[in-house]
């Protein structure tokens, strides 16, 4: 094999490596900017990841990820 076909050989490689990290960041920053969360429910009350779940952020889903006992206790309790 000829120097000049090593030199493709290795410049079609890193090039080929660059596109392809480059396609997995914009995938990666994509998939980031486009999460959501939703809510487990009964048992637990957890809220994930979930990319069609219906709170835009942890904070939001928190907020009202919770089980209706301790709503009611917070209720009857406060003066």
């Amino acid at each position: 094999m000829t120097d000049k076909k090593k030199r493709r050989i290795i410049a079609g490689t890193v090039i080929a490596g660059a596109l392809l990290a480059l396609y997995l960041l914009t995938r990666k920053a994509k998939a980031a900017a486009q999460m959501r969360y939703s809510c487990s429910g009964s048992p637990s009350y957890i809220c994930s990841e979930d990319i069609n779940g219906a709170y835009g952020t942890i904070a939001e889903c928190q907020e009202v990820c919770i089980p209706w006992t301790q709503i009611i206790d917070v209720i009857v309790t406060e003066p």
